[in-house]
């Protein structure tokens, strides 16, 4: 059972402190909404046939967590969980075109985050600023997956917690958001994500204590983060693949 509630926690990305106190049964609420998520997920389905291959790995999973964790949660948690979906969706909703598109973009954000042991709406930030700028990098939404995968991978391989690192794929989404990585979000990378400091300094080539002095010349732009992260993207994979998992 706290497996199965964990895993919840991991794909929503809601406050994990919630899951250590005994919630009163809300039989009918959590129906409610398993009953809701498969009917989004049917509309998918309907609309085309490609994203519903895609998604489908998510529906049977998401539909056996709810069954499970039925009537463990208070009626307000439910309806928490079923905000962190609509937002999910609606910020993918942003930078994806067509069900299509969004059905990868939600496979590719739950896949990310429960692998890698990431908040949902952090990886989904990361992801959708990555995705912001794919036209004009010229990058597919395969890739932009890959690079999120990477910035996931990098975090989970600094052993911060849960909170520092929820704290840095924020900042880290902001950076992407404004261009380019400096200041605050710099400092927050570095200090809290030593992994993902040292992934892009690979992939650059340079020292991590380089870093701050490209930062200060405005040089840590998303395109070139993205072509560090690329360039770093095996060497963190063979790193992840040796993680201690807690």
């Amino acid at each position: 059972m706290a497996g199965a509630l964990g895993s919840l926690n991991i794909l929503l990305g809601l406050d994990t402190a919630q899951f250590t106190s005994a919630l009163s049964k809300t039989d009918y609420q959590s129906q409610n909404f398993a009953r809701k998520f498969t009917k989004n997920m049917q509309s998918i389905d309907a609309s085309a046939d490609k994203a519903a291959r895609a998604i489908s790995g998510i529906k049977t999973s998401m539909q056996t967590v709810v069954a499970l964790s039925a009537g463990a949660f208070s009626a307000r948690e439910v309806l928490r969980y079923a905000d962190g979906y609509t937002e999910l969706q609606n910020r993918l909703r942003l930078v994806t075109k067509g069900t299509q598109e969004l059905g990868m973009g939600t496979n590719a954000v739950f896949d990310i985050a429960l692998r890698t042991n990431q908040g949902i709406d952090a990886t989904a930030q990361v992801y959708q600023r990555f995705a912001q700028n794919a036209e004009q990098l010229g990058l597919s939404l395969t890739q932009v997956g890959k690079v999120t995968d990477t910035v996931s991978k990098a975090i989970a391989i600094s052993g911060a917690s849960g909170a520092s690192a929820e704290a840095a794929l924020v900042q880290f989404g902001q950076a992407l958001a404004s261009g380019v990585l400096r200041g605050q979000e710099l400092n927050s990378v570095m200090e809290q994500t030593q992994g993902l400091s040292q992934a892009i300094a690979d992939g650059l080539g340079v020292p991590i204590g380089a870093l701050r002095g490209l930062a200060e010349q405005g040089k840590l732009t998303t395109d070139v983060l993205i072509e560090a992260l690329n360039n770093a993207a095996e060497g963190v994979d063979q790193k992840f693949t040796t993680r201690v998992v807690t």
